[in-house]
């Protein structure tokens, strides 16, 4: 009872500072206790004091005894609330628990098979189970999700210590195949961020992680099919830091398109599983340029099943997500993709959805894309254009000053997102406090010269609470909801694709300013023929416009100059 009302009346302060320090003490007596009731409720009741500064330091030399009693107890009973404790001893103490990560690890594994080892035993040979054993089962299926996370969070909070990572790594590699060759689907979602955690905090795909991409595979084929948008992480990881592999790797590159073309055309699935699928699709072609040259073909020709037909799409996501991908065949080889565009009859018709869809494309990854891509359009000769695109040829010069227009409230409000998070230019965690002072958007309405004059945080938009952690974040984005069918007139309410800025792609080191100036001169230079077809419908004010732009390349140029000269 007095852990309970501890636990109660967390939120009120002691006016004689001595009495926190006298309950903290009682309460880890309580954890020591012989009742396994009392110990639960002062485990229960340890978490809120994790707020008072005093008791904060007076844990730490007992995080190993407290994270011990919290196993054992999630052994004997199975009470989800016990993982939630963990998750946040793992979180709050990370740096501190990091000297017997390895070994919390393992005995986080061990405390997971044995629930599921339950959960086994608890239904094996039962063909009508009653409501208490129901019950049962799904109090153990939340224990065992509790322990998925914690094991998540202890990942991602070591993402600093890489000799730490592949020591969790292996001791986490048994839960993974045993939920994966078991197919214990309520799992599936918790076991897919394990992967994702493992493969994005290394940032690089080991051997023992590759033997898991095959499981992976064999898993979707046989019973993961409906979980696209849980996997699309991890597979993303696969390609973006296993180019490597990827590009060189028939079997490998053959089992991705597989992914891809399954869910592309299952009658089962709707858009929202496509759209991760167009995600992978883009990523391949993306990070593994001129080693994926047969599957460009293939995969234009599952994205124009649905962009082909007239009102084939019924989301904005999934159509700005499959025009993405014939931007990224273009990207990938412009000659080529035209040519297959024109001969298929799809040139028309694509241009003038990708124009007319320009205002939707809102992150900045998406801005940088069309421009990278329209500049690759502007360097082919003109006579291997195809006639639709050289009727056409000023549209593109305009399609792609229309997107650097936007770029700079894109790059606000990403700059925004990653100083609400604390992360620096290259995405890695300062681990700072949010700083006064002028910030992006505060400076736009200054005047100064990189960013914008308007506010860009809607009321009405889901934004996370500043306060959240890092940790929190990053689970948030792992778990990706899948998004809801829109309606035709909802259309008018679409605010753009949510920035992602744990999202890494191969264009974050392209300055499109500078790739911008290099085309658009060399253009001049070498090819005045197109460059005048090109440019013959600016207007004065295009004309001044361009003119700004080639200064801000110029300027961002001699930045990386000094950057490149301080480093060396």
């Amino acid at each position: 009872m007095a852990c309970e009302i501890v636990n109660q009346f967390s939120d009120l302060d002691f006016v004689d500072p001595n009495n926190i320090g006298i309950a903290f003490t009682n309460l880890m007596d309580c954890l020591r206790d012989d009742q396994l009731p009392v110990k639960v409720t002062a485990a229960l009741a340890l978490r809120p004091m994790i707020r008072h500064t005093s008791i904060f330091e007076a844990m730490k030399p007992h995080l190993q005894f407290i994270m011990h009693e919290l196993l054992a107890m999630t052994n004997e009973i199975d009470v989800d609330t016990l993982a939630e404790v963990m998750d946040e001893f793992v979180e709050v103490f990370a740096q501190d628990l990091a000297p017997f990560a390895v070994q919390l690890c393992e005995q986080l594994r061990d405390t997971f098979l044995h629930i599921c080892e339950d959960m086994d035993k608890g239904t094996e040979g039962v063909d009508d189970l009653s409501d208490a054993a129901i019950d049962e089962a799904s109090d153990r299926t939340m224990a065992a999700m509790g322990v998925l996370k914690t094991m998540g969070t202890l990942i991602i909070s070591l993402e600093s210590t890489p000799e730490v990572l592949n020591q969790l790594e292996i001791a986490l590699l048994p839960v993974i195949q045993f939920t994966l060759q078991n197919a214990i689907i309520d799992l599936f979602d918790g076991v897919f961020e394990i992967i994702d955690s493992c493969t994005y905090s290394g940032k690089t795909i080991s051997p023992n992680m590759w033997g898991i991409f095959e499981l992976i595979y064999k898993t979707f084929k046989e019973s993961a099919v409906d979980f696209m948008e849980e996997m699309f992480p991890s597979l993303d990881n696969y390609i973006s830091y296993g180019k490597d592999v990827v590009s060189t790797n028939e079997n490998v590159q053959h089992t991705i398109y597989d992914i891809i073309e399954t869910v592309m055309k299952s009658d089962r699935l709707g858009e929202s599983d496509r759209v991760p699928a167009c995600k992978l699709a883009e990523s391949l072609l993306l990070n593994c340029q001129g080693h994926v040259d047969k599957y460009v073909a293939p995969i234009l020709a599952l994205v124009f099943e649905y962009l082909g037909p007239v009102d084939r799409i019924r989301t904005v996501e999934f159509r700005i997500q499959a025009i993405e991908v014939v931007i990224g065949c273009l990207y990938y080889n412009p000659v080529v993709t035209l040519r297959l565009l024109d001969e298929n009859g799809w040139t028309e018709r694509f241009l003038s959805m990708w124009f007319e869809n320009l205002d939707k494309f809102s992150r900045v990854y998406d801005k940088k894309l069309s421009i990278v891509t329209l500049c690759s359009i502007v360097s082919v000769p003109v006579e291997q254009l195809p006639a639709a695109l050289r009727n056409n040829w000023p549209q593109v010069l305009q399609g792609i000053l229309t997107t650097f227009e936007g770029l700079p409230m894109a790059q606000a409000k990403r700059k925004e997102m990653e100083t609400m998070y604390n992360i620096d230019s290259d995405g890695e965690d300062e681990g700072n406090e949010v700083g006064e002072g002028h910030n992006a958007l505060e400076a736009g309405q200054a005047g100064e010269t990189d960013v914008v004059e308007e506010e860009w945080v809607d009321d009405e938009e889901d934004v996370v609470d500043e306060d959240s952690e890092y940790i929190e974040y990053l689970a948030q984005q792992a778990s990706r909801s899948r998004p809801t069918d829109r309606d035709d007139d909802e259309e008018s309410e679409w605010d753009g694709l949510e920035e992602e800025i744990y999202f890494e792609s191969p264009l974050d080191n392209v300055d499109p300013y500078i790739l911008f100036r290099d085309v658009f001169t060399g253009l001049k230079q070498h090819n005045p023929i197109s460059y005048n077809e090109l440019t013959k419908a600016l207007t004065p004010e295009h004309q001044a416009y361009i003119l700004t732009l080639l200064s801000t390349a110029d300027a961002n140029a001699a930045k990386a100059l000094e950057a490149a000269a301080a480093e060396a």
